[in-house]
């Protein structure tokens, strides 16, 4: 099996999951809310490991209970963690923008969603720039009730969410 690099939070305790249900050698970088920048250095050291490693797939992992990602959804106030501002402007931003679609249990899961999207999208556009073109970098949402990763692409729509009349 090739080697397989992960983004996760570790208040998401997902490493042990990931092991059992997806197998293979797995590698884990860990980011509280995967909200780690992607600057120069970081982009260097990270594509030294990948090379060394000789990973060619990436995935951004959340689960769909990750407390600072709801904490970000929830709070009307400051920041609770210092040094996430970013993160926590981007998922209000994103939840203004989705309230009037999605409501509830659907509306977070949204914009979990939104948000591993905008992590690859990001990650993507770095490499596109450097000699790591060739990666595939995807994102997967840890549903914590049903106890299964489900994939999340591009094109993303959560279509339990979605009510048509």
């Amino acid at each position: 099996m090739e080697p397989q690099l992960y983004f996760i939070c570790p208040t998401d305790h997902l490493e042990h999951i990931i092991n059992d249900q997806l197998g293979g050698v797995n590698y884990f970088y860990f980011s509280l809310g995967n909200s780690l920048g992607f600057d120069v250095e970081t982009l260097e050291q990270l594509s030294s490991f990948l090379n060394e490693k000789r990973i060619e797939n990436i995935s951004f992992v959340l689960s769909d209970s990750n407390q600072l990602i709801l904490d970000a959804i929830q709070r009307q106030g400051g920041v609770q963690f210092k040094g996430l501002e970013n993160l926590y402007d981007g998922i209000r931003r994103e939840k203004v923008l989705s309230s009037s679609l999605w409501k509830g249990k659907s509306l977070e899961i949204a914009l979990v969603a939104q948000y591993l999207k905008s992590r690859v999208k990001d990650l993507e556009s770095k490499f596109s720039e450097t000699l790591n073109a060739d990666l595939n970098i995807t994102a997967l949402l840890y549903d914590s009730k049903n106890k299964q990763f489900k994939s999340l692409y591009s094109d993303f729509i959560y279509t339990e969410c979605i009510r048509m009349n």
